[in-house]
């Protein structure tokens, strides 16, 4: 559970760095794999029983937030201050669970 907690706070640290340092391919990336993370830790903790399920709706998440950044002109502030939100979510959950 400790493990859960240290990479959540990572995914949110990269997340916060991502959008507030980098912009095209490199924030979009960093976005969508720490946001698709976060998505699925939360799918994880709310919905305990559909694992595959979870893991393909964060991915697809995941995949829409990469398109978003790239296409969008603030693209990575807001899909970046969604997953900081997600992964402050998360943070709250695993804390509250231990």
């Amino acid at each position: 559970m400790k493990k859960n907690i240290i990479y959540t706070i990572v995914a949110i640290v990269m997340v916060i760095l991502a959008m507030v340092l980098l912009h095209g391919f490199w924030a979009a990336l960093i976005v969508a794999i720490c946001g698709g993370f976060l998505i699925d830790k939360l799918l994880e903790m709310t919905h305990k029983n559909a694992s595959t399920g979870n893991a393909v709706i964060a991915s697809l998440i995941g995949i829409a937030f990469f398109f978003i950044v790239l296409s969008a002109t603030k693209g990575e502030i807001v899909c970046g201050a969604i997953a900081a939100v997600v992964g402050i979510i998360d943070l709250i959950l695993s804390l509250k669970n231990n």
